[in-house]
């Protein structure tokens, strides 16, 4: 009931954003600040055919046909680069406070797997419409791992966080993950099917 709620009032933030947006005149739109002005360019999906959605992260789809736009870099990251590493997509947004309380796991996990055993690639996403709040929350909390823009039709999607897709090292979805866990559940999720 919980999640039904908060994702109730997502739903109408997001909707009341997308009015505001629609009825300001152009003159009128909001300057961002010099420390998170981007272009719209900068933080979209780039050389995508169709949008990606929450549905293309289930189980059995392949995910490395996909590309998102660092937080972080500014670079494409291609998630077909990661052939041959298992990869964990984790979903989150600013307001979800189970999501950030997990950033401590995930920097230990990137410490383990994929900067010591290297057989696993982290890609957080965040679904969070506001690069400049993520970039503090990736500084606050000391954030390791990639942080990846979610393009508008995924944010859009309605994923409900903390959610997280193991995709094993041909790119396919093998483990959805919901919930908060702790390091030792990641690895024994990471390690299942070995």
């Amino acid at each position: 009931m919980k999640k039904i709620v908060i994702l109730s009032l997502v739903f109408l933030f997001l909707v009341s954003c997308g009015e505001t947006k629609n009825a300001a005149p152009a003159a009128e739109k909001p300057v961002k600040p010099a420390e998170t002005a981007k272009t719209e360019d900068e933080i979209e999906v780039k050389g995508l055919e169709n949008e990606i959605l929450g549905e293309d992260f289930e189980k059995g789809k392949n995910i490395h046909a996909f590309e998102m736009v660092s937080i972080k870099s500014g670079e494409k990251v291609k998630f077909g680069d990661f052939k041959g590493k298992r990869i964990l997509v984790d979903f989150w947004a600013s307001w979800c406070e189970p999501c950030i309380a997990m950033f401590p796991e995930l920097n230990k996990l990137k410490k383990e797997y994929e900067d010591g055993k290297q057989t696993l690639k982290i890609l957080s996403v965040s679904v969070d419409p506001m690069p400049g709040k993520i970039k503090k929350i990736i500084a606050d909390k000391n954030a390791q791992f990639d942080v990846l823009q979610a393009p508008e039709s995924l944010a859009e999607s309605g994923v409900i966080m903390p959610y997280m897709v193991l995709a094993d090292e041909n790119g396919k979805v093998i483990e959805t993950i919901s919930g908060k866990h702790t390091y030792e559940e990641f690895e024994k999720i990471i390690n299942s099917g070995k």
